[in-house]
């Protein structure tokens, strides 16, 4: 987010050149509260089953990055500083929206259940623009297994401007590519690869729950570390079956469809959701003798810090949904496998880069995320 900032404060000559003052640049947060679960003893709250759908709009003609995080009031009844935990950041097209529900959030954060049955909280979303978010809250009576509403509120959060500081143009020399170094530096190595099959599988063990496997073959590594060459590759997502039948699905995760060819950023480092987020997976499609690079949403990729074509060139990739073509013709400058290769070749990154082995399932001890065992 720091690099977006200077990207954005950078970018025009003037502020460069025009020693006068600046306008200045802002940030804008939407909080909002966030009551999700069940009450049975009447406290903190009237008992009852309580719920929150956090809808987000981008509103601009170009695409904003959407950073957020959740602050809960735990363990409820003390007056202490609660729990916190972050929603990564990505990049929202313009015109299009997304939801944050109770659903989300526990899928993101607390696959295993809530740390109590009721919580509650503040969730904040963060862009360096305004955007358009509306909150509904609910409550409901439980009748045995049904839930009846019994209170519906809805509510638009206005954004709260906070001024971003100054940047000395002589320290920020060079970081307009830093987000792509830093997607580099948490990256063993850059390929290419069609995906031939998909599974579902389901672990107890702390850190793992239900997952999806991909399998990729006819594999090409464009850069970095060599271990993979040749294929197979598998890439684990949070997705797939509970036992009870119940199916997890997380929208701002990445989807690979089977038959489909896709460039990918795999990781060198622990982690416990996603081993890869939906930056670092690019769909290649045919356009003719081209094979242009396209990002989940279904727009071709112009640049590896975000640029993106105006239209849509397929359809956003969805869970068991083959993505499409719209018909759209992407645009000249939209990039191709070999210009993804050379943008890593010219980055300039500080330290190293694309090292280090591909870490394919989750590290985690005894819940611990980030310990292997």
């Amino acid at each position: 987010m720091r690099a977006l900032l200077l990207a954005l404060l950078l970018a025009s000559p003037a502020m460069a050149q025009d020693p006068r003052p600046s306008a200045p640049v802002f940030r804008y947060l939407h909080e909002t509260k966030v009551t999700c679960g069940t009450i049975k003893d009447g406290a903190p709250l009237a008992s009852g089953v309580y719920g929150t759908v956090v809808n987000v709009l981008n509103p601009h003609g170009a695409s904003v990055t959407v950073s957020g995080a959740l602050q809960l009031a735990h363990p409820p009844g003390q007056v202490t500083g609660g729990e916190g935990v972050t929603l990564d950041p990505f990049d929202l097209p313009g015109g299009r929206a997304f939801a944050v529900d109770c659903r989300t959030l526990r899928a993101l954060h607390y696959p295993y259940g809530y740390p109590e049955p009721f919580i509650e909280g503040f969730l904040t979303l963060e862009a360096l623009q305004p955007l358009v978010v509306t909150s509904v809250w609910t409550t409901g009576a439980a009748t045995g297994k049904d839930v009846h509403l019994t209170s519906l509120d809805v509510d638009t959060v206005p954004p709260r401007a906070v001024e971003v500081p100054p940047v000395d143009p002589d320290w920020a020399d060079g970081v307009e590519s830093q987000d792509f170094c830093d997607r580099l530096a948490m990256s063993s190595v850059a390929l290419t690869g069609r995906v031939v099959a998909q599974s579902y599988t389901f672990d107890e063990a702390p850190g793992e729950g239900p997952r999806e496997v991909t399998r990729l073959e006819d594999v090409t590594v464009l850069a970095g570390a060599g271990a993979v060459v040749g294929g197979p590759v598998e890439v684990r997502l949070q997705r797939g079956l509970f036992p009870d039948g119940r199916f997890l699905d997380v929208s701002e995760m990445p989807v690979l469809s089977v038959g489909e060819r896709y460039l990918l950023l795999l990781p060198n480092h622990g982690w416990r959701i996603e081993a890869v987020s939906m930056d670092d997976v690019l769909r290649i499609v045919s356009f003719g003798a081209r094979e242009v690079l396209v990002d989940q949403s279904g727009f071709a990729v112009t640049d590896v810090d975000g640029g993106r074509s105006t239209d849509a060139v397929a359809t956003q990739e969805q869970t068991f949904f083959a993505p499409t073509l719209t018909g759209a013709e992407p645009p000249v400058d939209a990039m191709e496998v070999a210009d993804f290769v050379a943008a890593i070749d010219a980055a300039g990154c500080d330290g190293p880069v694309l090292s280090g082995p591909y870490t394919s399932y989750p590290l985690v001890t005894n819940g611990i995320e980030g310990v292997a065992e």
